[in-house]
């Protein structure tokens, strides 16, 4: 990003955490690391696609509502997945099998794109729906569609080789 976009940002920020918005993001969140974390999501999604609004100061408790929504969705999907991670990890002595699937699809992904394997682990992993991933992308569903299929395919392919290989 330049530093224009940068001070721009910065400075979107600054006055968001200093309207009440600040003190409306830091009542969800529970905590100022938290509620600054919100207010650059808002940022980050104003500076994006700036909106024509009439009501600014409701539209902006709307948008940081629904970031605090989205990331305690995260939190809640990543502790899920965390915890059977580790139930996984901890049956992965007795299952030999388990380890190499899931080490045939960490080697699938990493041979995507960046792009499309972030959207595999946002989708998947931290429970985003595609909508999400396209917003924060700014890209068509349809792109994220196309991703996620893509993505699939080559872990599919890659547990099936070995499969058949054995």
């Amino acid at each position: 990003m330049s530093s224009d976009a940068d001070t721009t940002n910065n400075g979107l920020f600054d006055m968001l955490r200093e309207l009440s918005i600040g003190r409306y993001a830091k009542r969800l969140a529970n905590n100022q690391a938290d509620a600054d974390d919100l207010l650059q999501t808002v940022a980050e999604k104003l500076l994006r696609r700036p909106p024509t609004v009439q009501e600014p100061r409701h539209f902006l408790q709307r948008v940081v509502r629904n970031a605090a929504i989205d990331q305690h969705r995260a939190r809640n999907v990543r502790a899920d997945y965390e915890s059977q991670a580790e139930l996984q990890t901890a049956g992965l002595e007795q299952s030999p099998e388990l380890a190499l699937t899931l080490a045939q699809i960490q080697g699938a992904l990493s041979t995507l794109p960046a792009l499309t394997a972030e959207m595999f682990r946002l989708h998947y992993l931290d429970g985003l729906t595609q909508r999400a991933i396209a917003e924060r992308f700014n890209v068509h569903v349809s792109s994220v569609e196309k991703r996620l299929t893509k993505a699939r395919r080559r872990c599919l392919a890659a547990v099936e080789v070995e499969t058949l290989g054995n």
